[in-house]
């Protein structure tokens, strides 16, 4: 069980620290990252405008306040409700957190979670604030080896060694994953799209099993 409240706070640190301060981060900044999500996205199924609601869903989960109104709410109207949020949703977002692939570290922090309530609906919306996050594929497990090894590939060091300044050359052999998931697979596919009709079968549950319990 994950508290609510303290987790959007928490959440609302990480992503600020990772943009900067909402203020500086102006109409311009979101207008830049909306033409790079298009650009990037266009062609693909993920529709008209995700750029906007990735940018938004960002800016509102830089702000604790407004999913922590939302927590209070639920905890004086349906805590059935809320305690489904901390039971399931939370836990969920924070497995795709733990799970999710560092190479800068830069998309693993802009990703978000908001909750809202809209008409008669609870909505939980997952999201990131990096344009590059449904493209990035699962990588091999790399076997570090000599230059000689039958198979082997290469790569070459970001920077030069500190006497020649040239690029060193490393040699690998790509092997599997030991978490199960498949190389070049797009990671948003498997830990979002692929879990979401299932978690959201496990929250209807959890808020039914929470019902019984207050009666």
């Amino acid at each position: 069980m994950i508290d609510a409240r303290s987790y959007f706070q928490n959440q609302a640190q990480r992503i600020t620290a990772a943009i900067g301060s909402q203020r500086d981060f102006g109409d311009t900044g979101l207008r830049a990252l909306d033409s790079e999500w298009q650009r990037l996205t266009a062609g693909y199924r993920f529709g008209a405008g995700a750029g906007q609601r990735m940018q938004r869903g960002l800016i509102r989960a830089s702000d604790a306040d407004m999913n922590v109104a939302v927590v209070e709410l639920l905890d004086a109207l349906a805590p059935s409700i809320r305690g489904a949020i901390e039971s399931v949703w939370l836990p969920y977002f924070e497995s795709i957190r733990e799970a999710w692939p560092v190479k800068t570290g830069r998309s693993k922090e802009l990703l978000s979670v908001n909750v809202s309530i809209k008409g008669e609906s609870v909505v939980a919306e997952i999201g990131s604030g990096a344009p590059y996050t449904f493209f990035i594929p699962w990588s091999a497990k790399k076997q570090w080896v000599r230059p000689n090894t039958p198979g082997r590939k290469f790569t070459r060091s970001k920077s030069g060694n500190e006497v020649e300044g040239k690029k060193q050359i490393f040699f690998y052999l790509e092997g599997p994953r030991e978490d199960g998931f498949k190389p070049g697979r797009k990671v948003w596919t498997d830990l979002v799209r692929n879990r979401f009709d299932r978690v959201k079968i496990d929250f209807v549950e959890a808020i039914g099993a929470n019902l019984a319990r207050e009666l």
